[in-house]
């Protein structure tokens, strides 16, 4: 006896296969454009360090030094995290876009 396949089942596993990297790349390269638009972001945050020079006003030039060293360190740390996020998934990108060329 043969079964019937709707259309919407997949002809085989390879298509199966297709399609889950196919979802996966799509949510990688939804994740890097989020990670670019975050790259931008600490760009403009690098204007707080200016929060630094009332700070060290009205509190002293030691305060205003620590406030944008810790201004300065944040950002250095998010754009670490941001760069090396991007690195990871453009090398899962490439391996999807390699896995899916080959099916």
């Amino acid at each position: 006896m043969s079964q019937m396949r709707s259309d919407s089942q997949p002809a085989d596993e390879n298509e199966i296969v297709r399609r889950q990297l196919q979802s996966k790349l799509e949510w990688n390269l939804s994740n890097m454009a989020r990670l670019d638009r975050d790259g931008r972001r600490l760009k403009w945050m690098l204007l707080l360090v200016l929060v630094g020079f009332p700070v060290g006003y009205i509190w002293g030039s030691f305060a205003g030094m620590l406030t944008s060293g810790v201004i300065l360190f944040t950002i250095a740390t998010g754009a670490y995290f941001v760069w090396g996020h991007r690195t990871q998934y453009e090398r899962k990108i490439w391996e999807l876009e390699d896995k899916l060329r080959k099916i």
